[in-house]
């Protein structure tokens, strides 16, 4: 068997990123405090439950046939792929 070592892949020489590094909030390099406190009231006013999701949640639950067999059968397959039989399975007595 002969084994390739890749030896003929050029050599590279690093770059410097071309992303640009965020803006500051100042000049002189200062944290911006205002936005920060507008931020964090953003966010504090965010809801931590979407109605919306929690009656589309409650009506798939109550639907007898969610889900389907169709991904039912797709989901039992992926798992069964992903299954490896043990290496002795043919020398099983």
């Amino acid at each position: 068997m002969k084994v390739n070592p890749n030896n003929e892949v050029p050599f590279t020489v690093p770059r410097p990123s071309k992303a640009t590094p965020p803006e500051r909030s100042s000049d002189n390099g200062t944290p911006n405090f205002v936005a920060k406190n507008n931020l964090a009231q953003q966010l504090a006013s965010t809801l931590d439950v979407r109605a919306d999701e929690v009656v589309r949640a409650k009506t798939l639950i109550a639907d007898a046939d969610y889900p389907d067999d169709k991904t039912i059968r797709a989901v039992a397959q992926q798992i069964a792929d992903m299954i490896q039989p043990p290496l002795d399975v043919g020398n099983q007595v």
